[in-house]
């Protein structure tokens, strides 16, 4: 399938639009691109375009995906809700499938970026000043503070990008620094840590040194497992008396979170893995409860009858994904995002949107290590869409050079 240069423009226009309206999810109007995309999913089959590797690992995570829900809960593909919550990944990734239909981009993809940081921000700095006016929790245009800080994280990658490897001016540290003070008002420690991890790491890659981001996985990853070898065996004898014990200890929101992903959350998701390693137990099965497996088995899905589409998953995208789909689910998710990776520091895009999707890529990792942000549609749209934008706006050296 071929596209005309006016469907092509269309494309561009609806992902630019897709875009913009990211900056809430009070108004859904964000998920147009990807209801354009899905209608052109019959065609991506029969183009005779190159594949992509993004898009190749993208079609074999939906592909296992499907084949598992088939197996598990294949009514959930005509459930709305189950596109929401247990398989919002499946809106959230699927535009990486139509990497070949994209436009080459003529336009100045760096000024939409920049318009958009600035609008992203200024749309969202009005609600959180009546926000804090009048007392009420600061969330911005979103719903949750963990959506609107998650989405803050992005918007802070580019306006840090675009300050520091763009143009270093008055204007742009302003707008800098009102997107650092909107992420800290979100109170979302793991935005907030995971964007500053971020920018260590791609400061260092950028330099040629990748020890510091292979270190910081490899402590977090450590970290984790020993906090799981002590509190897995509370979960084991009793999830319900780990959840009880989480919420008893502290009566601080914050603190008591902490204490439900460590006793409650994460065991959850590495109690799955543990009793059905190869598969998982089935794709939205982590808030299924409760599970009903058997305690040797090496392949089974969760026995218990009820589905629940909601927010309540493992907290931490890798033990989710180890949970629900298995080791086979978590290898090809990590090809995924390897691919994806590469893509973006690949010598033939703008420096600064270049760092910029580095910093928002490397930040949705540390962020899915204490949180699901990997496939939260507030998180990851902003990240996708301008990935899109940019696959196909080589800079003019690399133009020459070719």
């Amino acid at each position: 399938m071929n596209l005309s240069i006016r469907e092509r423009i269309l494309l561009n226009i609806v992902i630019i639009l897709g875009l913009f309206f990211s900056v809430t999810n009070l108004i859904p109007i964000s998920v147009l691109p990807f209801i354009v995309f899905s209608l052109l999913a019959p065609f991506i089959f029969v183009t005779s375009l190159k594949i992509p590797k993004v898009s190749f690992w993208t079609a074999v995570f939906f592909t296992i995906s499907i084949i598992n829900i088939l197996v598990y809960s294949p009514n959930s593909f005509i459930d709305p809700s189950f596109y929401r919550w247990d398989g919002n990944f499946f809106v959230s990734f699927l535009p990486l499938l139509f990497l070949p239909l994209l436009p080459e981009n003529n336009s100045n993809i760096k000024k939409i970026i920049t318009i958009f940081v600035i609008f992203a921000i200024l749309s969202n700095l009005i609600f959180v000043i009546y926000q804090t006016f009048f007392g009420f929790t600061v969330t911005g245009l979103f719903l949750a503070t963990n959506a609107f800080g998650g989405f803050m994280m992005i918007v802070l990658s580019f306006a840090f990008s675009n300050f520091f490897y763009s143009r270093k001016n008055t204007f742009n540290l302003i707008i800098l620094g009102l997107a650092v003070m909107l992420l800290l008002m979100s109170y979302s420690r793991g935005s907030i840590l995971a964007i500053a991890a971020a920018i260590i790491c791609v400061f260092f890659n950028r330099r040629g040194n990748f020890f510091i981001t292979r270190f910081a996985l490899l402590f977090i990853v450590l970290t984790q497992a020993i906090i799981l070898y002590f509190t897995y065996p509370v979960y084991e004898a009793s999830p319900f008396d780990a959840y009880a014990f989480a919420i008893s200890g502290d009566e601080d929101t914050k603190v008591s979170n902490i204490f439900i992903r460590v006793y409650e959350n994460w065991p959850r998701g590495l109690h799955m893995f543990l009793h059905s390693p190869i598969f998982g137990t089935g794709l939205g099965s982590a808030n299924d409860l409760p599970h009903i497996l058997e305690q040797n088995s090496y392949i089974q899905f969760n026995q218990n009858s009820i589905r629940i589409y909601n927010s309540s998953h493992a907290h931490h995208t890798f033990l989710h994904v180890m949970g629900e789909m298995g080791i086979i689910g978590l290898i090809i998710l990590i090809m995924l995002l390897k691919s994806i990776y590469f893509e973006i520091i690949h010598t033939r895009y703008d420096m600064s949107i270049s760092v910029g999707l580095e910093i928002a890529f490397f930040a949705l990792i540390f962020a899915s290590f204490t949180e699901h942000r990997l496939f939260s549609p507030s998180n990851v749209f902003p990240f996708i869409l301008i990935f899109l934008l940019n696959y196909k706006n080589f800079n003019m050296t690399y133009k020459n050079e070719k």
